[in-house]
């Protein structure tokens, strides 16, 4: 289902990050260069603004995700 939609403006150009929630059965799978984090921990690492918004309204919406 669709959850937000946020307009995150680059210094040359703008994108529409349109993001949806969805349910998911399967394993997490990590590479060594990559791994899965909680939503409280993903403000740990560096992330664009728009990015960062969408976390925020993912952290007050679903606190334990």
């Amino acid at each position: 289902r669709s959850f937000t939609k946020v307009v995150h403006f680059y210094t040359e150009f703008k994108v529409n990050l349109h993001v949806f929630l969805c349910r998911l059965q399967a394993v997490p799978k990590a590479r060594k260069d990559r791994k899965w984090v909680s939503i409280q921990e993903f403000t740990k690492y560096p992330m664009p603004s728009g990015t960062a918004r969408i976390v925020e309204k993912l952290r007050e919406s679903h606190p334990v995700i």
